[in-house]
């Protein structure tokens, strides 16, 4: 299945000859850099060589991966794949109980198609280049998992944060959380959070994933306050160029 977006750039679902499915589309709005995410199937060296040749015949340049486990990232890396971004994956359960006492009374808001230019500000005032939004990797987010809540945080009338909190039938994913570097420190993080997670547990999710940089010791921390908890396991996103042999 293939959608057209405009120009070349193409995205949609390829399925592999053993059944391996993967996302496929642009990486943010770089034209010539595509993304795949694994969607389901096992990954071995015949899946990724189709998904690779696929997308090098769709003329993406550079290939980038979505964050990916050890296992998945085992076969990318045998194929000639480098890992270009490493991350801290964590996990909180919902057999801990969240903290609802001594919680600031702020509140967050709807997000309005009129707040993205905003939005995505505070994500470039939140990260670094490689990791920002633009507006497609902003949409991709908030369709990558069946349920979705976007909220932000406003101080003066001006946002402060917002927060990406995706749920799927049983897992749980804080997808984005940025705040902008003035707002920082006044707990609208904090905010933010509890509001994603107050919603995935109405939702009935087990778990709650997030992944960050390992190097962002204030968003870990946020998140150990919160119960969540390290992984031994780390996520990998890796690239493939054109320039490289298959």
């Amino acid at each position: 299945m293939r959608q057209r977006l405009r120009g070349n750039q193409l995205q949609g679902v390829f399925t592999t000859s053993t059944g391996c499915k993967f996302k496929y589309g642009p990486w943010k709005s770089k034209s010539s850099y595509g993304l795949i995410v694994p969607l389901e199937g096992m990954i071995n060296q015949h899946a990724v060589l189709e998904v690779s040749k696929f997308m090098m015949d769709l003329e993406y340049s550079e290939i980038f991966t979505s964050p990916l486990t050890p296992e998945e990232k085992s076969q990318f890396l045998e194929f000639g794949y480098m890992v270009e971004e490493t991350l801290i994956l964590m996990k909180r359960s919902f057999d801990i109980p969240l903290q609802t006492k001594d919680r600031k009374k702020l509140s967050t808001h709807k997000f309005r198609k009129k707040d993205l230019s905003e939005i995505l500000k505070v994500d470039h005032a939140s990260f670094d280049t490689f990791w920002r939004f633009d507006e497609n990797a902003f949409l991709n987010a908030k369709k990558a998992t069946p349920y979705v809540r976007i909220r932000v945080a406003r101080k003066n009338n001006q946002i402060a944060g917002y927060a990406i909190t995706g749920a799927g039938v049983k897992e749980g994913f804080i997808q984005r959380l940025a705040i902008f570097p003035d707002h920082q420190n006044c707990g609208f993080g904090t905010l933010l959070l509890n509001d994603g997670l107050d919603w995935l547990h109405r939702k009935g999710v087990s778990n709650v994933w997030v992944n960050t940089q390992p190097t962002n010791q204030v968003a870990i921390n946020l998140y150990k306050k919160t119960k969540f908890e390290i992984s031994k396991d780390e996520l990998s996103v890796l690239r493939f160029s054109s320039g490289m042999q298959m």
